[in-house]
C-alpha cells in the first residue's frame, strides 16, 4: 500500500503515518525542505506534508506520473513528469509557477542552484533552466536517455550512456567519460572527485574526467554518500552476486 511512515530516530517508534487515498499508488522518493516533505505519485499528484503529523499542507498535480524525487531551492519545488514537462511550484503554497516542455519523458530528478535548474529527459537532452521563470538557458544533447544530473560549484554532471561535465551557466562540454553502460543513479561529487555508478563504479577527477579507479560490479548499483568523522566515503548498494542485496564501502 502507499503509506509514508514517520519514525522517531531515537527509538524507531512510529510517530505518524500518511495513507494515500486510493492506496496502491507508486510514490517518488521524498524530499525534505524547511519542515516540509514533498513527493510525487504515479497518478501525477504532488504532495506537501507536515513531516511531524502527516498532515497534507497542499496538493497539486501534473499531467503524468512523477517517479523521481523533487528538488527544492530558493523556495521553489521542481520536478519532472512523464508528460514531457518540468514543473515548478511555490514551496509554501503549492501554486504552480511555471512548466517547461522537454523533448521526452522526464524520469530524472532535477538538480538546482539558487537560480538554475538542471534536468534531463528520455529523448537524450539535458537542460539548464532559469529557476524563477522556467526559461531555457541552454540545452545539451547526449544522444541517449539522460537519467540524472548533479551540480557542484560551476559544473553540472550529466549521467546518460556515459558521464558528461558541463559548464552550469552555458552548457559547454568540459569533458566526457565512457562508462560503457547507463548511469542510472545521480553521481556524487566529494573532495574533487565524481563517483559514478553504471555497469561498473568509477571515481573520476572532477576537473578533468580522468579515471582514478573502478570497481567491477556484477549488477547495476545505486550510489549514495556518507561522512564518517573526517573521511568522506562513497557507499555502493546493489545486488553484489545477483542474489540478495549487498553493500560495500570504498574510500
Amino acid at each position: 500500500s502507499s503509506v509514508w511512515y514517520l519514525l522517531d530516530p531515537r527509538d524507531g517508534e512510529e510517530a505518524a503515518r500518511f495513507q494515500l487515498d486510493p492506496s496502491g499508488q507508486e510514490l517518488s522518493p521524498p524530499t525534505v525542505y524547511e519542515d516540509k516533505v514533498f513527493f510525487g505519485t504515479g497518478t501525477g499528484l504532488i504532495y506537501c506534508l507536515n513531516p511531524r503529523t502527516g498532515e497534507t499542507l497542499w496538493l497539486s498535480d501534473t499531467e503524468g506520473p512523477v517517479y523521481s524525487a523533487p528538488a527544492v531551492a530558493n523556495g521553489v519545488v521542481v520536478l519532472g513528469s512523464y508528460d514531457h514537462k518540468v514543473y515548478a511550484f511555490d514551496a509554501n503554497s503549492g501554486r504552480k509557477l511555471w512548466d517547461f516542455v522537454t523533448a521526452g519523458e522526464v524520469f530524472a530528478s532535477p538538480s538546482c542552484t539558487q537560480d538554475m535548474v538542471f534536468v534531463g529527459c528520455h529523448a537524450g537532452k539535458a537542460y539548464g533552466l532559469n529557476i524563477e521563470s522556467g526559461r531555457e538557458v541552454w540545452v545539451f544533447e547526449t544522444g541517449d536517455v539522460v537519467q540524472c544530473a548533479a551540480v557542484s560549484g560551476t559544473t553540472v554532471y550529466i549521467g546518460s550512456y556515459g558521464m558528461y561535465a558541463l559548464e552550469s551557466r552555458t552548457g559547454r562540454q568540459l569533458w566526457t567519460f565512457d562508462t560503457e553502460g547507463l548511469v542510472g543513479a545521480s553521481p556524487i561529487v566529494l573532495n574533487d572527485r565524481v563517483y559514478v555508478s553504471s555497469l561498473q563504479s568509477f571515481a573520476l577527477d572532477a576537473r578533468t574526467g580522468r579515471q582514478i579507479w573502478s570497481y567491477p560490479a556484477m549488477a547495476s548499483l545505486s550510489l549514495a554518500a556518507c561522512q564518517l568523522g573526517q573521511l568522506d566515503w562513497p557507499m555502493y548498494r546493489g545486488n553484489a552476486n545477483k542474489t540478495g542485496t549487498g553493500t560495500a564501502a570504498v574510500k
